[in-house]
Parts: C-alpha cells; sequence; structure tokens
C-alpha cells in the first residue's frame, strides 16, 4: 500500500463521521476518485457524471 492509501484509510473513519477537516474530506475524494478511475476508468466515468 502507498502513502496516500495508508493517509486514506486512516482519515476515512473521520470522513464516514464527519469530523474530518475540510481539507481531509477533499483529500479522501480525490483520492477515491483516482484510485476509481485507475481501477476501472469506464465504471468510473459513468459513476462520476450521473452524480453530477
Amino acid at each position: 500500500m502507498n502513502k496516500e492509501c495508508e493517509i486514506t484509510r486512516d482519515l476515512i473513519p473521520l470522513y464516514i463521521d464527519h469530523i474530518s477537516s475540510d481539507a481531509s474530506r477533499d483529500y479522501v475524494e480525490e483520492h477515491v476518485r483516482i484510485v476509481l478511475n485507475a481501477k476501472n476508468p469506464k465504471r468510473y466515468a459513468i459513476a462520476y457524471h450521473t452524480s453530477h
């Protein structure tokens, strides 16, 4: 697991409980977007565009 994934894993409980800072929330969301895009670009594109 890389450093960014470890940081994100540490932040997820705070994110879920809505007690993370705005910067941490943005970091988690961006990291998840990047990971999803890398694993399945087509599925990510569909999910991203239907949520906006």
